[in-house]
């Protein structure tokens, strides 16, 4: 990973084997990346589907994330530090 890019990311999370999982807000931007199915993502009580192989940018400053599906999760969370997404 390019070191320019790597200083803005705070951690990523690999999503997977559960049907269910919230992202807790964590005052900066969150690349959210499906690999695998369909999935709803609930923000601030909004309904988004996140299609198999699309990415979603997400700003999680104060409001929880939540996923589902009917079948098993498959996703990667990238979590940037503050606005550490615009240099994306």
């Amino acid at each position: 990973m390019d070191k320019k890019l790597k200083k803005y990311i705070e951690r990523y999370d690999l999503i997977q084997n559960c049907t269910s999982y919230e992202l807790m807000p964590n005052g900066g931007m969150i690349v959210l990346i499906n690999q695998d199915t369909n999935c709803e993502v609930m923000i601030d009580h909004q309904a988004h589907t996140l299609e198999s192989f699309r990415a979603i940018l997400i700003n999680a400053y104060e409001e929880p994330v939540t996923i589902k599906t009917d079948d098993m999760l498959d996703l990667i969370a990238v979590r940037f530090k503050g606005a550490g997404a615009s240099f994306f």
